[in-house]
């Protein structure tokens, strides 16, 4: 399995529309992507900083997912006034829920 993190700033109070997009618009299109397999999103609401890591069945589907992913990147901190801070893939080496 394979990992995308984004690390995203955006104003504090831009925190839950960042989400609302998490969640209404971003979500939905990434199930639809060949090989996604999850999300987690972490939320500093005082600080405005979020980490969105998205998970995939292979390394190869995450790197085609890329350029769509980066299209909702920018669309997101675009209509937050956010930045993206940075973009790291990874390869899952432990992946356990209760």
């Amino acid at each position: 399995m394979h990992a995308r993190m984004g690390t995203f700033q955006v104003p504090p109070d831009a925190v839950g529309e960042m989400t609302r997009l998490q969640r209404e618009v971003i979500v939905p299109a990434a199930r639809e992507a060949t090989g996604f397999k999850g999300i987690l999103s972490l939320v500093d609401w005082d600080s405005g900083k979020i980490i969105s890591l998205t998970m995939w069945d292979s390394e190869d589907a995450m790197r085609a997912s890329e350029e769509r992913a980066g299209k909702f990147r920018a669309e997101a901190t675009s209509n937050t006034k956010g930045e993206v801070v940075k973009v790291e893939h990874f390869e899952v080496d432990l992946f356990e829920t209760a």
